[in-house]
């Protein structure tokens, strides 16, 4: 998970361009996402979330996002931790549960409970950019539109290359990879 936040970093609003997922290879959809720069401001630390709005680049329409200080950002993090924590100690209870007591209903809920949680918690914490809004920091949805942070490397003779963080549904599973260009 990338602590890379700061008070001023470059980002990316991104239009999901396909309403239904295209076929990518046996069992998987992608989805095709147009993307446009946006300088990420955050509040200082200590101040409350500030609204921000974006037009997007592709549709034209307005989208107000909540931008959390790196502070919160970090506090958000930690949170979506202790969920994804709290869902492996459900599986480990409803295995105590289901072994040493006869509350078969509970134990059982609990270790179908548990890793979703974990799973879907852990999946938050490991994406979250300190931007809610639109769908945008839940890593289930597949939003219209998206922000994610932008990495610039530089390659060969100091060209840079950006990245934005990409998702798609593969056998069944989420994926996530980086989309780069110069």
């Amino acid at each position: 998970m990338p602590n890379d936040f700061a008070q001023r970093q470059q980002g990316a609003v991104s239009h999901r361009m396909n309403f239904w997922g295209r076929p990518a290879g046996p069992s998987t959809m992608a989805w095709d996402y147009e993307g446009m720069p946006w300088e990420i401001v955050r509040p200082d630390d200590g101040l409350p979330a500030a609204r921000r709005l974006v037009r997007c680049g592709v549709c034209g329409k307005e989208l107000t996002f909540t931008v959390y200080s790196v502070t919160g950002t970090r506090q958000r993090r930690v949170r979506w931790q202790a969920l994804a924590w709290g869902g492996l100690g459900a599986l480990v209870a409803g295995i105590v549960v289901l072994a040493f007591s006869g509350a078969i209903v509970v134990g059982v809920l609990l270790v179908i409970a548990g890793p979703i949680l974990g799973l879907v918690s852990g999946m938050a914490a490991s994406d979250e950019v300190g931007i809610s809004g639109h769908g945008n920091g839940f890593p289930v949805t597949n939003a219209k539109h998206s922000v994610r942070s932008r990495k610039e490397i530089t390659v060969g003779l100091g060209l840079p290359l950006i990245c934005v963080l990409v998702y798609g549904l593969s056998w069944g599973y989420w994926m996530r990879s980086w989309r780069c260009w110069m």
